[in-house]
C-alpha cells in the first residue's frame, strides 16, 4: 500500500512541478556596471603556454564577418540577475570593436524556455545563445542543435588561454564538459548547504559545526533535548533540523553517504549507501531531533531558536540575515556542508551559456559575448549585484569588501572543495522532482524504516521510465 501511495505522490509531483523550475534568485539590486577595461576584447598579449590551438579553419569566419552581426541570448532570470546582464549587454554593445550588437530576450521560467528552445530546434528561429541548466542542453544537443566549444575555447585567436581557464573553479569548468566535448561556458554558480546556529549550537556545548552524521545527530537531538526538558508538551518535536525536500538537499545528502543519483551514465538509487543516508534521516525524524515546518517563514525557526539547522541557497542568505534582525536576534549563524558518514558536501549548479548551431558568424559572436561574461571584472559586478559564486578567482580579489559584509557567502564559497555536480543525463530536469518528492515521503507519510528500500525502488522504476 505505501509503495502505491509514494508512486502516486511522486508522478503528481512530476507534473506538478514540470513547468516551474527553480533557479535560485536573491533580492538585492544591481549595481551599473564600471569596468575600467580598455575598449575591445581582444585579449592582452601573453607568452603563457596556450592551450593546443585550433586551426582558424575550423571555425571557418574571418574577422570582417563579425561587423554588425545581430544575436539574442535567450534566458529565465528574474530580479537581479535580469537587470544586470542587461547592463552588462550593453556595456558590451557599446565596447566590443566588431560592433557585434546582443539583445536579451527573457521568459517567464526555465521550463518555459526549455519548451521555446526545444521547438526551434532545427528552424531558424532558434537563438544564437541560451542561457539554461546543463541537463537542458544535453537534451538539445541530442537534436543537433548544439555547438561543441572545444574548439572555440583552444582556438589561438577567439579563445582562452590555460591561464584563463586555469582560473575557472575546476567544479565549474566541468558542469558542461560531456565526455570531450564541451556544450557550454558557465553563467552562473550557486550552491545548496545547511543553515547553522552557530551561537545556539555553542551554548547547547558544541564548539563548532558538525563534521560527519554522529556529531550532526548529537547537535540535533541537544537541540531538541532542550524543548522536551521544559513543561510545555506542545514543543517537543522542536530543535534539531527541519526536513527540507529539494531535491538538491536530498541529492546533497545521499552523497555525503557516498551514495547518488547515478552510476556512470545511468541512474542508480537502490544501494546500500543511499539506503543508509535515508535511514540515518527518518531515525533523526523518529527520534525527534528532526521536524517538518508548515509555517508560513521559512526562515524564522533559524532566528526563533525553534531548529538549529535549515537548509537553503546562496538566494535565501539575505532572508535569512533579514529574520534575525525582524526576531532582534543577534545570533551569529553559519553555512555549512551536508556531514555525511563518507564526506562532507555542497552541490555547486546554475545555467550555462549554450551557443546553438545558426551560422558560423552568429556562433563566433555568441562565443564572444559569454567569453566576454566570463571576465574577472563582469564577474565582480555581477556577484555583487546577484550574490552568487564568482565564476573566476581571481575575481575574489576585488570581492574582498564584499566577503568582509556578507560573510555566510564568503563561507560558501570558502567550501568549494567539497562542492559536486548535478547528474549530467537529459531526463534530469524532470527525475530530480521524483528524488525530492521520494525523499519527502519518507517523512510525509511517516514510513516505517523498513519501507526505504521500496522508496528508492520506486524513485529508480520512475527514473528510469522518465528517462525512455
Amino acid at each position: 500500500m505505501h509503495k502505491r501511495i509514494i508512486f502516486t505522490a511522486i508522478l503528481i509531483t512530476v507534473l506538478g512541478t514540470s513547468g516551474c523550475e527553480r533557479i535560485s534568485i536573491p533580492s538585492m539590486p544591481p549595481p551599473a556596471p564600471t569596468l575600467t577595461q580598455e575598449p575591445g576584447l581582444t585579449r592582452s598579449p601573453t607568452t603563457t603556454p596556450r592551450l593546443t590551438p585550433t586551426p582558424l579553419d575550423t571555425i571557418g569566419v574571418d574577422e570582417s564577418e563579425l561587423a554588425g552581426v545581430e544575436i539574442e541570448i535567450w534566458h529565465a532570470w528574474g530580479s537581479p540577475q535580469k537587470e544586470i546582464l542587461e547592463a552588462q549587454i550593453a556595456d558590451f554593445n557599446r565596447r566590443n570593436r566588431w560592433n557585434i550588437t546582443v539583445s536579451a530576450q527573457p521568459f517567464t521560467d526555465w521550463s518555459t524556455l526549455y519548451d521555446a528552445v526545444t521547438q526551434t530546434a532545427g528552424s531558424n528561429e532558434l537563438p544564437e545563445l541560451v542561457a539554461a541548466l546543463p541537463e537542458y542542453a544535453l537534451a538539445w544537443d541530442a537534436q543537433d542543435s548544439v555547438i561543441d566549444l572545444t574548439e572555440y575555447v583552444a582556438h589561438p585567436k577567439w579563445g582562452l588561454t590555460s591561464e584563463e581557464v586555469a582560473d575557472i573553479p575546476q567544479v565549474f569548468w566541468e558542469q558542461d564538459l560531456v565526455g570531450e566535448r564541451r556544450l557550454g561556458l558557465p553563467a552562473e554558480r550557486s550552491t545548496r548547504l545547511l543553515f547553522y546556529n552557530a551561537r545556539w549550537g555553542r551554548e547547547l556545548g558544541f564548539e563548532s559545526s558538525p563534521e560527519n552524521d554522529l556529531e550532526f545527530r548529537a547537535q540535533a537531538c541537544a537541540a531538541n533535548m532542550q524543548f522536551r526538558s521544559d513543561s510545555i508538551l506542545s514543543n517537543d518535536g522542536y530543535g534539531g533540523w527541519i526536513v527540507d525536500s529539494d531535491p538538491q538537499s536530498a541529492l546533497g545528502w545521499l552523497l555525503s553517504f557516498d551514495g547518488g543519483a547515478v552510476d556512470g551514465t545511468s541512474y542508480d538509487f537502490v544501494t546500500d549507501n543511499n539506503s543508509a543516508a535515508l535511514t540515518f534521516l527518518k531515525n533523526l525524524f523518529d527520534d525527534s531531533c528532526a521536524w517538518i515546518y508548515t509555517g508560513p517563514d521559512a526562515y524564522a525557526p533559524l532566528a526563533a531558536r525553534t531548529a538549529l539547522f535549515t537548509s537553503g541557497d546562496l538566494s535565501e542568505l539575505t532572508d535569512q540575515d533579514n529574520a534575525f534582525s525582524m526576531a532582534k536576534n543577534s545570533d551569529d549563524w553559519e553555512v555549512i556542508p551536508y556531514p555525511g558518514a563518507e564526506e562532507k558536501i555542497i552541490l555547486a549548479y546554475g545555467p550555462s551559456y549554450t551557443v546553438m548551431k545558426t551560422t558560423p558568424g552568429k556562433q563566433l559572436a555568441a562565443w564572444l559575448f559569454a567569453r566576454w561574461m566570463l571576465k574577472p571584472e563582469v564577474q565582480t559586478q555581477w556577484t555583487k549585484a546577484t550574490g552568487m559564486l564568482p565564476l573566476r578567482n581571481t575575481s575574489m580579489e576585488s570581492l574582498a569588501s564584499y566577503a568582509a559584509s556578507h560573510p555566510q557567502w564568503a563561507q560558501a564559497a570558502a567550501l568549494l572543495d567539497q562542492a559536486t555536480l548535478e547528474p549530467q543525463i537529459p531526463s534530469w530536469r524532470t527525475v530530480k522532482h521524483v528524488l525530492g518528492d521520494g525523499f519527502h515521503s519518507i517523512f510525509r507519510l511517516d514510513l516505517p524504516l523498513s519501507d526505504v528500500p521500496s522508496v528508492l525502488e520506486e524513485i529508480q522504476a520512475t527514473a528510469e521510465d522518465l528517462s525512455r
